[in-house]
């Protein structure tokens, strides 16, 4: 059985793996579009995954040269696609943000983001109330290591 089933737009060219020992299969841009500095647009790929595993999930990276060659970074670092988000109206989209001082300009079917498959557990989790049973190890909290 197939493992992962990839939709890509018409007119767009899939550039999947570039090559055979890649790990991010390279996602383009759907559109031609210009982020103004210091601001940030979501970039449709019009991509849409559907797997037919459980115990993987795609994730979307930035494609390494983005900040260097265009100032794009994205903002939340990586997008985790959940599972049921493979319906005609779920095309992942890239949050980019332009760090540089000079308009960016990201044209139709250049590449910008890579999906990469993580396998991961779901594990079984219990709640509590009392919080009290976390004291005993506490190591001072966030920024206690400095």
């Amino acid at each position: 059985m197939t493992e992962v089933i990839i939709y890509i737009p018409e007119g767009i060219e899939d550039v999947g793996y570039k090559t055979r020992d890649s790990v991010g299969y390279d996602i383009c841009s759907i559109e031609t579009v210009k982020i103004p500095p210091k601001t940030c647009k979501l970039i449709d790929t019009g991509v849409i995954v559907k797997l037919n595993r459980k115990d993987i999930f795609p994730a979307v990276f930035v494609r390494s040269s983005l900040p260097i060659k265009k100032n794009l970074i994205m903002l939340n670092s990586v997008g985790i696609i959940d599972l049921d988000y493979c319906g005609k109206e779920d095309s992942i989209k890239l949050n980019l943000y332009n760090i540089g001082e000079k308009e960016a300009i990201i044209k139709k079917g250049e590449r910008m983001g890579q999906i990469v498959f993580l396998k991961f557990e779901k594990p079984e989790i219990k709640k509590v109330s009392n919080i009290k049973i976390f004291n005993k190890n506490s190591r001072g909290g966030f920024g206690s290591t400095d």
